[in-house]
């Protein structure tokens, strides 16, 4: 997501910016609008309701020593 904007859930509105996270539940009742001065972007992950009950942390890679990030 880049830029600034504001969501409304069930007639709660809240800002949301680079980096926010929001979870809907799919009775929701939702909408976004762009209200800063650049272009708003987003990403959409969407899920049938109790689908991810069966994955947990453990399903990836846990490494047992420190990451060396490459620049």
């Amino acid at each position: 997501m880049g830029g600034r904007g504001q969501f409304q859930v069930d007639g709660q509105i809240f800002d949301v910016k680079e980096g926010t996270t929001v979870r809907v539940a799919p009775e929701g009742e939702r909408t976004l609008r762009n209200n800063g001065t650049g272009d708003l972007y987003f990403i959409v992950v969407q899920a049938q309701a109790g689908s991810l009950r069966q994955w947990v942390e453990t399903d990836g890679v846990i490494l047992d020593k420190p990451v060396t990030w490459q620049e």
